[in-house]
Protein backbone atom coordinates (compact mmCIF):
# COMPACT_ATOMS: atom_id res chain seq x y z
CA UNK A 1 0.00 0.00 0.00
CA UNK A 2 2.95 2.34 0.51
CA UNK A 3 3.54 2.40 -3.24
CA UNK A 4 -0.13 3.25 -3.93
CA UNK A 5 -0.90 5.83 -1.27
CA UNK A 6 2.45 6.74 0.32
CA UNK A 7 1.05 5.79 3.72
CA UNK A 8 3.01 3.79 6.27
CA UNK A 9 0.96 0.87 7.56
CA UNK A 10 1.56 -0.62 10.95
CA UNK A 11 0.00 -3.39 12.99
CA UNK A 12 -0.10 -4.10 16.70
CA UNK A 13 -0.55 -7.29 18.65
CA UNK A 14 -4.16 -6.63 19.58
CA UNK A 15 -5.55 -6.91 16.03
CA UNK A 16 -8.88 -8.36 17.09
CA UNK A 17 -9.87 -5.57 19.43
CA UNK A 18 -12.77 -3.41 18.24
CA UNK A 19 -11.10 -0.42 19.88
CA UNK A 20 -8.04 -0.97 17.68
CA UNK A 21 -10.08 -1.00 14.47
CA UNK A 22 -11.97 2.16 15.35
CA UNK A 23 -8.68 3.92 16.12
CA UNK A 24 -6.98 2.50 13.03
CA UNK A 25 -9.90 3.42 10.75
CA UNK A 26 -9.97 7.01 12.00
CA UNK A 27 -6.19 7.38 11.54
CA UNK A 28 -6.40 5.97 8.01
CA UNK A 29 -9.35 8.19 7.17
CA UNK A 30 -7.49 11.31 8.35
CA UNK A 31 -4.33 10.34 6.44
CA UNK A 32 -6.35 9.81 3.24
CA UNK A 33 -8.13 13.16 3.68
CA UNK A 34 -4.75 14.85 4.21
CA UNK A 35 -3.31 13.15 1.13
CA UNK A 36 -6.21 13.77 -1.29
CA UNK A 37 -7.71 16.93 0.19
CA UNK A 38 -11.21 15.52 0.57
CA UNK A 39 -13.05 12.64 2.22
CA UNK A 40 -12.78 9.91 -0.43
CA UNK A 41 -15.18 7.65 1.52
CA UNK A 42 -17.91 10.30 1.50
CA UNK A 43 -17.24 10.95 -2.20
CA UNK A 44 -17.47 7.20 -2.97
CA UNK A 45 -20.75 6.89 -1.00
CA UNK A 46 -22.30 9.81 -2.94
CA UNK A 47 -21.20 8.24 -6.23
CA UNK A 48 -22.66 4.84 -5.31
CA UNK A 49 -25.93 6.43 -4.13
CA UNK A 50 -26.29 8.32 -7.42
CA UNK A 51 -25.57 5.20 -9.50
CA UNK A 52 -28.15 3.09 -7.62
CA UNK A 53 -30.84 5.52 -8.78
CA UNK A 54 -30.00 5.16 -12.47
CA UNK A 55 -32.39 3.06 -14.55
CA UNK A 56 -29.96 0.37 -15.63
CA UNK A 57 -27.78 0.08 -12.53
CA UNK A 58 -29.32 -3.17 -11.22
CA UNK A 59 -32.43 -4.61 -12.89
CA UNK A 60 -33.93 -7.90 -14.01
CA UNK A 61 -34.57 -8.87 -17.62
CA UNK A 62 -37.95 -7.67 -18.83
CA UNK A 63 -40.14 -8.53 -21.79
CA UNK A 64 -41.11 -5.31 -23.57
CA UNK A 65 -44.67 -4.62 -22.47
CA UNK A 66 -44.37 -6.62 -19.24
CA UNK A 67 -45.52 -10.02 -18.03
CA UNK A 68 -49.01 -9.82 -19.53
CA UNK A 69 -47.60 -9.08 -23.01
CA UNK A 70 -45.17 -12.00 -22.61
CA UNK A 71 -48.02 -14.41 -21.82
CA UNK A 72 -50.11 -12.99 -24.69
CA UNK A 73 -47.18 -13.45 -27.08
CA UNK A 74 -46.84 -17.13 -26.13
CA UNK A 75 -50.53 -18.05 -25.85
CA UNK A 76 -51.50 -16.42 -29.19
CA UNK A 77 -48.99 -18.68 -30.93
CA UNK A 78 -49.43 -21.84 -28.88
CA UNK A 79 -51.61 -24.61 -30.27
CA UNK A 80 -51.85 -27.75 -28.18
CA UNK A 81 -51.68 -30.96 -30.18
CA UNK A 82 -55.00 -32.78 -29.67
CA UNK A 83 -53.27 -36.18 -29.65
CA UNK A 84 -51.47 -35.17 -26.44
CA UNK A 85 -54.64 -34.48 -24.47
CA UNK A 86 -57.86 -36.30 -23.89
CA UNK A 87 -60.99 -34.84 -22.33
CA UNK A 88 -59.22 -31.51 -21.80
CA UNK A 89 -56.29 -30.60 -19.64
CA UNK A 90 -55.69 -28.32 -16.67
CA UNK A 91 -52.02 -27.91 -15.78
CA UNK A 92 -49.15 -25.48 -15.46
CA UNK A 93 -46.27 -25.35 -17.94
CA UNK A 94 -42.84 -24.27 -16.65
CA UNK A 95 -40.44 -22.79 -19.19
CA UNK A 96 -36.87 -21.90 -18.19
CA UNK A 97 -34.80 -19.76 -20.55
CA UNK A 98 -31.91 -17.36 -20.53
CA UNK A 99 -32.00 -13.76 -21.62
CA UNK A 100 -28.52 -12.98 -22.90
CA UNK A 101 -26.77 -9.63 -22.49
CA UNK A 102 -28.24 -8.40 -25.80
CA UNK A 103 -31.81 -9.27 -24.72
CA UNK A 104 -32.20 -12.39 -26.89
CA UNK A 105 -34.12 -15.34 -25.40
CA UNK A 106 -31.89 -18.43 -25.65
CA UNK A 107 -31.62 -22.01 -24.37
CA UNK A 108 -35.30 -22.66 -23.68
CA UNK A 109 -35.96 -25.67 -21.49
CA UNK A 110 -39.40 -27.06 -20.72
CA UNK A 111 -39.24 -28.13 -17.06
CA UNK A 112 -42.89 -29.18 -17.01
CA UNK A 113 -44.79 -29.54 -20.25
CA UNK A 114 -47.68 -31.38 -21.88
CA UNK A 115 -46.12 -33.54 -24.58
CA UNK A 116 -43.30 -33.69 -27.12
CA UNK A 117 -45.15 -31.88 -29.93
CA UNK A 118 -46.45 -29.08 -27.69
CA UNK A 119 -43.09 -28.69 -25.97
CA UNK A 120 -41.40 -28.41 -29.38
CA UNK A 121 -43.90 -25.71 -30.39
CA UNK A 122 -43.17 -23.79 -27.18
CA UNK A 123 -39.43 -23.85 -27.92
CA UNK A 124 -40.12 -22.52 -31.43
CA UNK A 125 -42.22 -19.70 -29.97
CA UNK A 126 -39.39 -18.77 -27.57
CA UNK A 127 -36.92 -18.67 -30.47
CA UNK A 128 -39.28 -16.30 -32.38
CA UNK A 129 -39.52 -13.87 -29.45
CA UNK A 130 -38.48 -10.28 -29.96
CA UNK A 131 -35.57 -9.06 -27.87
CA UNK A 132 -36.15 -8.30 -24.21
CA UNK A 133 -34.65 -5.51 -22.14
CA UNK A 134 -31.64 -7.39 -20.70
CA UNK A 135 -30.79 -7.64 -17.02
CA UNK A 136 -28.23 -5.17 -15.69
CA UNK A 137 -25.71 -5.48 -12.91
CA UNK A 138 -23.74 -2.37 -11.96
CA UNK A 139 -24.66 -0.68 -15.23
CA UNK A 140 -23.59 -3.53 -17.50
CA UNK A 141 -26.00 -5.87 -19.34
CA UNK A 142 -25.71 -9.48 -18.17
CA UNK A 143 -27.17 -12.89 -18.96
CA UNK A 144 -30.02 -13.89 -16.65
CA UNK A 145 -32.08 -17.03 -16.25
CA UNK A 146 -35.85 -16.51 -16.38
CA UNK A 147 -38.74 -18.86 -15.57
CA UNK A 148 -42.17 -18.51 -17.18
CA UNK A 149 -45.09 -20.36 -15.57
CA UNK A 150 -48.19 -20.68 -17.79
CA UNK A 151 -51.53 -21.98 -16.54
CA UNK A 152 -53.30 -24.11 -19.16
CA UNK A 153 -57.00 -24.88 -18.90
CA UNK A 154 -57.92 -26.51 -22.22
CA UNK A 155 -61.28 -28.24 -22.79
Amino acid sequence: MKQDYDIDWYFENDLFSEKYYICYDSIMRMKLIDKYGYDIFKHARLKVDSLEKTENWISDAEFIGGQSELLNFILRRLSIDSTEISNGIKTKIHIVLEIDSTGKAVNPLIKKGIGKKTNKKIKEIIEEMPNWKPAYLYGKPIKQQYMIPINIDYH
